[in-house]
């Protein structure tokens, strides 16, 4: 009787350690992060404005003169004018941003944290539970998402590109779109051990999607298939809420629908980041 009471309150214990979420905990995992990322901001400093000066300046500026040729291909703004190739760039590109600054704390983060740093397995023997580290992670992806989106987005309004007013759209849009697809990778890469996975992850999914999910051009012109895969990407749904906040070119789905198709892959990617979490860090 003795052996089978030890057994069942085993057992309760663990359903209780790899089911359960705190909000608290999930706040302690996020002010680790953010302890971490203190030690080494000034390093991202330097590229988080190199890079908005660099693509506005070259693409926007430079190549955006030779579309405007053909200015009523790209939409139309609030006002009823036709949206210019800069206007239709730019908060394209500090969603776009956010989502990729995301998807790298998604890959690279889980690596460190699981493979070259461990420091979850370290956690796990605290009071922290694999739920708490998934949410905290999650909020760590979003918030750096963020950041970077904020500093892209205040350099593309200090050049003109686009207006104070559309900074928070745009923002927001980054802000879930890297939520999404970081939690999503996270889900994914936590699950594994092999450097291969993360530069796959990488290739294959992160820079393909930055190029194809209508970042630079509108994903009508690509052909049927390639159209409708970029339709399905976070980047695509992120791209066009942004646009609709900052420029008002309408939502092709409605704006609801887009945020839907987000939050929906938020809670996915965190299902699988909660439960890969209980496997690799209790097995």
């Amino acid at each position: 009787m003795t052996t089978q009471t030890t057994e069942a309150t085993e057992a309760t214990e663990a359903t209780t350690i790899t089911s359960g979420i705190s909000l608290a905990g999930a706040l302690r995992s996020l002010e680790t992060e953010w302890l971490t990322y203190r030690q080494a901001w000034r390093g991202s400093v330097f590229s988080s404005f190199l890079g908005p000066l660099l693509y506005l300046g070259a693409i926007g500026f430079g190549l955006g003169s030779l579309v405007d040729a053909d200015s009523g291909v790209l939409g139309t703004a609030r006002d009823g004018s036709p949206v210019t190739y800069l206007g239709f760039l730019a908060p394209a590109l500090v969603a776009a941003t956010g989502v990729q600054v995301a998807a790298g704390e998604g890959i690279f983060g889980t690596m460190a944290r699981t493979k070259w740093r461990r420091t979850w397995f370290t956690a796990i023997g605290t009071p922290l539970m694999p739920g708490d580290l998934a949410l905290g992670h999650v909020l760590w992806i979003s918030a750096r998402g963020g950041l970077a989106a904020v500093v892209y987005a205040l350099v593309a309004v200090v050049l003109g590109a686009m207006p104070l007013s559309g900074v928070l759209p745009a923002v927001g849009a980054g802000v879930l779109g890297g939520m999404s697809l970081g939690a999503l990778l996270t889900g994914w890469l936590v699950r594994s051990s092999e450097e291969h996975m993360m530069n796959a992850a990488q290739r294959f999914v992160v820079i393909p999607m930055f190029l194809f999910s209508g970042v630079f051009f509108p994903v009508d012109q690509l052909p049927g298939w390639m159209a409708a895969i970029a339709r399905l990407t976070p980047m695509w749904h992120a791209v066009v809420l942004a646009r609709q906040g900052a420029v008002g070119i309408a939502a092709p789905w409605g704006t609801w629908t887009h945020l839907g198709y987000l939050l929906a892959l938020v809670a996915v990617g965190f299902a699988l980041a909660a439960t890969g979490m209980r496997k690799r860090l209790l097995a």
